[in-house]
């Protein structure tokens, strides 16, 4: 090859904020791992929560890996106590005086999602503050709105008291997740839920698919489920100048190039993606070579009909991002 060729639980411990003979308890353990979304992937689903522990915010991650949606986490400025009898004696306080907690960060913006889920854990049986104070503050009038909560067994008026704070939004059957569930009954409880909602899932297939754009020419491709494929992917949208080798492929420089090594090969299939290590170059083949390249890490491959690059021009623009 040339010198300019190719390239690319359980829900835990369970803590009670229930009405009980007097006394309220927390249904959410302390301690969370959560992993950092992809902002680079794109949705009209947007997942808002507040997580005193972390029970609620794996529930909102695990929508988000399945919406392909984004993420926003509600913050108080005060956060609460690890004591429960003073967590539920200021929730309390706070939902009577109308003192709702400052929550802290920029809110979202909502006009640029379609639905808009919201969650939060069961407090004395209704709406965590925080929550409350989202819902005030920002306001979902005319949205498309679902509730989801977590609770160690009695959801108590969750659902109607947040129809009573979501004034003017378009409100879907909300779901509620309980500690007593079983791992696979949650698993089957979220896909009802969001095919209720419309809410299109994010198969495994699906996360992998990728759309290649020249002028007004779209062309599908699927990435592979390789570690190269899947930093290339975190990079996307991005847009790549390329230019013509021949009659069998197009190369041109990433912005960031793949900062991994592995599996490399000599040789490729025709319609393949690639990342060319020797020379950082990203590369389209849409043709047999005449000479087999070496030093590739195969992406993924292209779907579409590869005639397309028949009578392309030396010089484009490629933009590639994530397949709505």
């Amino acid at each position: 090859m040339k010198r300019s060729f190719s390239s690319i639980i359980l829900i835990l411990t369970i803590l009670i904020l229930a009405a009980c003979n007097g006394k309220e308890s927390i249904s959410e353990d302390r301690n969370s791992d959560i992993p950092e979304v992809d902002e680079s992937q794109t949705a009209n689903v947007l997942i808002v929560y507040y997580s005193y522990s972390g029970t609620t915010e794996r529930i909102a991650q695990r929508l988000q890996k399945k919406t392909h949606g984004h993420l926003y986490k509600i913050e108080v400025a005060d956060p609460y106590p690890s004591d429960i009898n003073q967590v539920s004696g200021r929730a309390a306080h706070e939902r009577e005086s109308g003192e709702l907690p400052e929550l802290v960060g920029e809110l979202p913006d909502l006009s640029g999602y379609e639905t808009i889920l919201v969650g939060g854990p069961v407090w004395t049986s209704t709406v965590a503050p925080p929550v409350m104070r989202f819902l005030e503050q920002e306001g979902v009038e005319g949205k498309e709105v679902a509730a989801f909560w977590t609770d160690s067994g009695n959801p108590g008026n969750y659902a109607t008291d947040f129809e009573e704070l979501a004034k003017g939004a378009k409100l879907h059957e909300g779901l509620g997740v309980s500690s007593s569930d079983a791992e696979d009954d949650v698993e089957q409880k979220l896909d009802s839920w969001l095919a209720d909602l419309t809410v299109p899932l994010e198969t495994e297939a699906n996360a992998r698919k990728i759309t290649i754009t020249i002028g007004n020419q779209v062309i599908d491709a699927e990435l592979n489920d390789s570690k190269a494929a899947q930093v290339f992917k975190k990079s996307l949208p991005t847009t790549v100048s390329m230019r013509r080798m021949g009659d069998h492929e197009y190369y041109g420089s990433l912005k960031n190039p793949l900062d991994v090594e592995e599996n490399l090969q000599v040789g490729y299939e025709v319609g393949d993606l690639a990342f060319w290590t020797p020379g950082d170059l990203f590369a389209v083949y849409f043709d047999e070579p005449e000479k087999a390249p070496s030093g590739l890490m195969i992406l993924g491959k292209i779907t579409s009909d590869l005639s397309v690059f028949d009578t392309m021009k030396g010089s484009v623009e490629m933009q590639i991002k994530m397949a709505e």
